[in-house]
């Protein structure tokens, strides 16, 4: 996959006339779903497995991402350690940084769970909207700065900036390449209607460009799977996602819409064995479902060295 061309967006526009597009981003994101703050991404810490696993979507990232040995790593956004644990564990110093305080303590119960030294692994209750100096964080302070699935911010170009700032070598990040991962595709398009799409990643591209850099783009794919204790649970999660469409159906176009989706649980959930942790914090003995239909998302993995100095 190579880097999105930036002109695609703006088709058609004089160029010496139309806005940059870290301001286009930031007229976008006015009219986007707003961001999940940190209490809803606490709340979200009791869907998480027990004990961290690695993933195929960690395992590609760090394949693409192709860490110097003994490098060190800021990770933002780090979440419960998806990125930070394995780094880690291959003997890479990290500073995890993350504004929701559950998924630092997650992120800890995770580290000792690994055997990983606490000298491997920091972490850090941060925001994108913070002094990161003020926070500590000096420029050119880690050789590689990563954003994997965090950059979901009002001014992208500051954050940009800021990783950039902050790295060394490399800047690794990964967001969304097409599909809004808020949808279920598989589930909408079956109910004949098609998911929100987005362009991050040609933006991310373009005002990487506009700061001087010079990004490269690759794709990534990440599987996720939605386990419930029941029908009702399922229909109560996925039925926002209704709104996630180019089509928005309202009035007896949503009323449609819900019956399908009611006949669509009702074919498509099979039993799943639990696995230790469920999204709902149930018994294992209870029956769980989950949809016999791939919910994959795609991501873009864009990655630039960093220079000495921004423009």
């Amino acid at each position: 996959m190579s880097a999105p061309d930036p002109e695609c967006i703006a088709k058609g526009s004089n160029p010496a006339e139309a806005p940059s597009f870290s301001q286009r981003w930031r007229d976008k994101s006015r009219h986007r779903h707003v961001p999940d703050d940190a209490a809803v991404w606490d709340s979200r810490v009791k869907e998480l497995p027990d004990n961290y696993a690695p993933s195929s979507y960690s395992h590609d990232f760090l394949a693409l991402a192709t860490i110097a040995s003994r490098d060190s790593v800021f990770d933002m956004g780090a979440g419960a350690g998806s990125l930070a644990i394995p780094c880690a564990r291959a003997g890479h110093q990290v500073l995890a940084c993350d504004f929701s305080p559950s998924m630092l303590k997650q992120l800890e119960r995770n580290r000792r769970s690994n055997g990983v030294p606490a000298e491997f692994v920091r972490t850090m209750l941060l925001s994108w909207e913070d002094d990161w100096e003020e926070a500590g964080i000096a420029p050119k302070s880690f050789d590689v700065a990563f954003a994997s699935r965090s950059l979901i911010t009002h001014d992208l170009e500051d954050s940009l900036r800021k990783l950039t700032n902050v790295a060394r070598k490399k800047v690794c990040v990964t967001v969304v390449d097409g599909v809004s991962p808020r949808c279920f595709p598989g589930l909408l398009r079956d109910l004949g209607l098609t998911p929100d799409g987005h362009d991050d990643a040609s933006f991310v591209c373009a005002i990487a460009r506009e700061l001087g850099l010079d990004p490269v783009a690759s794709p990534i794919e990440s599987r996720r799977t939605d386990v419930f204790s029941s029908a009702e649970e399922a229909f109560a999660k996925y039925e926002p996602m209704l709104a996630l469409t180019r089509e928005k159906p309202c009035g007896a176009q949503l009323e449609e819409a819900r019956k399908k989706l009611h006949a669509w649980l009702d074919t498509h959930l099979i039993p799943h064995a639990p696995t230790g942790a469920t999204s709902t914090g149930q018994a294992e003995a209870q029956t769980l479902w989950t949809p016999d239909v791939d919910r994959t998302i795609s991501w873009a993995f864009v990655s630039w060295i960093a220079p000495d100095h921004l423009v």
